[in-house]
């Protein structure tokens, strides 16, 4: 076509209309630049003639069914695809990461199924280990095994972008009822009934965005079971999912680019937060009810002496803490019992309902009223498994080891989400430490 656009070409031959096209659309705007061009055109099966009107209501007809052909074959293809995923059989495409594809027989039918990879199932195991129990970000994650060993098939160095496919991706986690509701919640089509969800992995398909992300746009996709037994535990991949989760979700306060202790600072004299403002060459943190309404007396304190000092009282309180382990579990505890709360209520107004529509003293709207107690049940029960995840125990063991590394504005971010609950500062005083244990 840009050859027909430059003027290279003065006639084109296919053997048969649908050689070129199976778009009557489409088709139909080619013959377009073609005429506007002076670019004759010949079909060798067909030899209809393009300039006269019944030779282009001949094409036209033609190219109807070309059309038609190409849909009923993305039809079979599709549903073809559907009774392979149903089966769990392998369904295409180079093996994913951590993986190779065996060939197996099953009832008859040649397929593949996965199992672990021996030079890279390690790395694998890795990835998710670190991820799920520590709070690296995905970029110190991939300086981590870039500078240890830990190569790629390709030989190209691990990127966050490389990693989060791998994380989100289900065909590695051990497949439960945890995982189907998960998956249910975020708007998946289960092909496969809840009792096949008993330990093997899990194929996500489906159209995807351009340039996007499947496992990431989950809606609209579909979901089976897999052959293959699953190599993550799926406690710690839903610790994964809620981690991205959590990273989409979060909000304005502690999101500044300025400096790592943004959301901690709060002013001595008034208590409101003290938030980061740009002064010429150097970075102030000015009290934020000053800003407003000018009735704090707490003048800027430049932010770089506060946060030497944290950073300095937090490894000398991670050395205080060495080789505990403990669980943020207070706040949690009460979310999760608030859930389970509602959770019964939702659960006894359905039993009572089921109960009524049993002994017909029912009104007609009753299955949908069932219907939407059980769609607010499932969305409690997957609340209740996002608070058990966020529940994770700290290790300071491992928070010793990550700021031991030169670490990014974001991950000495993450490091003081998990040990700070605030910082006092005052003019000309020492700034007041509040810890979280």
């Amino acid at each position: 076509m840009n050859d027909v656009q430059s003027g290279a070409i003065q006639r084109l031959i296919v053997w048969k209309l649908d050689r070129i096209s199976r778009s009557l659309l489409d088709f139909a705007n080619i013959l377009a630049i073609f005429e506007t061009k002076k670019v004759a055109f010949d079909s060798v099966t067909e030899q209809l003639d393009t300039t006269s009107p019944m030779g282009r209501a001949m094409i036209n007809i033609i190219m109807v069914f070309a059309q038609l052909e190409r849909e009923t074959i993305q039809m079979r293809i599709a549903a073809n695809y559907q009774k392979r995923a149903e089966r769990g059989f392998f369904l295409g495409g180079p093996a994913t990461f951590g993986l190779v594809k065996k060939p197996v027989t099953v009832n008859g039918y040649k397929t593949g199924m996965y199992e672990l990879c021996p030079e890279y199932g390690h790395t694998l195991l890795v990835i998710f280990e670190k991820y799920a129990d520590s709070l690296i970000s995905l970029s110190a994650l991939a300086r981590y095994l870039n500078g240890n060993g830990h190569t790629t098939p390709n030989g190209i160095l691990w990127s966050p972008q490389k990693l989060a496919k791998i994380l989100q991706n289900p065909t590695y986690v051990m497949s439960d009822a945890d995982i189907y509701r998960f998956y249910k919640a975020k708007g998946a089509n289960i092909i496969s009934p809840v009792e096949d969800f008993a330990g093997n992995g899990l194929y996500l398909y489906g159209k995807r965005e351009h340039n996007g992300s499947k496992f990431a746009n989950i809606p609209g996709h579909s979901l089976a079971v897999a052959l293959h037994k699953g190599f993550i535990d799926s406690a710690a991949f839903l610790k994964v999912q809620y981690r991205f989760a959590e990273n989409v979700k979060i909000g304005k306060t502690g999101t500044s680019q300025l400096i790592w202790l943004s959301g901690f600072v709060k002013c001595g004299l008034c208590g409101f937060t003290m938030s980061s403002h740009r002064k010429r060459d150097h970075i102030v943190l000015r009290c934020a009810r000053y800003l407003k309404i000018r009735d704090c007396t707490a003048r800027s304190i430049r932010a770089s002496i506060v946060e030497t000092y944290v950073w300095d009282a937090l490894l000398i309180k991670l050395e205080e803490l060495r080789g505990v382990a403990f669980a943020r579990q207070t706040k949690r505890d009460s979310a999760q019992n608030q859930i389970k709360i509602e959770l019964l209520k939702t659960e006894e107004q359905i039993d009572r309902l089921v109960t009524a529509l049993a002994e017909g003293n029912a009104p007609a709207s009753i299955t949908k009223r069932i219907q939407d107690l059980e769609t607010r049940q499932a969305e409690l029960l997957t609340s209740l498994q996002r608070e058990k995840a966020k529940a994770l125990s700290i290790d300071t063991d491992k928070l010793l080891e990550l700021v031991g590394e030169d670490l990014t504005l974001e991950e000495k971010k993450a490091v003081a989400k998990a040990m700070i609950l605030r910082v006092t500062v005052k003019p000309d005083e020492t700034p007041v430490m509040d810890w979280l244990f």
